[in-house]
């Protein structure tokens, strides 16, 4: 209530006051969640029990209004979100991507034994990936020819009949 100088006295007036000092949660989710040779799309759905959600900040400033946002990325690295909520409260959220890999995989040796009656011939290919690992290697009579793939962690050994030229292949786990 309010009194004038003549002391006239208003009548009550009750309101009711919150605040609200909690920032708002988060979480995430990473698209594809394996690893890619590609770009990774994180999606961050946020949450506020009292106010609500107002915005999210992206790892490049632009500001997106509500409780969910995306944000692309083609790198691995940590990308700092920022997510407020209509209080003010604000909730520093980074997201760690780690399963980009651009490197192709190498093959590091390739041994071979040969026999005079061309029935035991085998190729052992070695193969590395720093990365995101050797999942398959493979061996072809020409560059551009039909590759036979096998399963594989770092070695495979092929056998051939034919005496000529033969290429050797590595497939990692992001498909490089």
């Amino acid at each position: 209530r309010a009194v004038d100088n003549a002391e006239n006295i208003s009548a009550t007036l009750a309101a009711q006051f919150l605040y609200e000092a909690t920032p708002p949660d988060a979480e995430h989710a990473l698209k594809p969640d394996s690893w890619t040779n590609g770009t990774v799309k994180i999606t961050v759905d946020a949450q506020d029990a009292f106010s609500g959600v107002r915005d999210i900040t992206l790892p490049d400033g632009t500001v997106v209004t509500g409780d969910k946002a995306e944000f692309e990325v083609a790198d691995n690295g940590t990308y700092d979100f920022s997510i407020r909520d209509n209080c003010g409260n604000i909730l520093a959220y980074p997201v760690e991507v780690r399963g980009i890999d651009l490197v192709k995989p190498q093959v590091v040796r390739i041994q071979t034994q040969r026999t005079w009656d061309a029935t035991t011939n085998w190729a052992k290919i070695t193969a590395t990936d720093d990365a995101s690992g050797i999942v398959a290697i493979g061996w072809a009579s020409s560059e551009d020819g039909a590759i036979t793939w096998q399963d594989a962690d770092s070695t495979a050994t092929f056998t051939y009949r034919d005496n000529g030229g033969y290429y050797a292949f590595a497939k990692d786990a992001a498909g490089n």
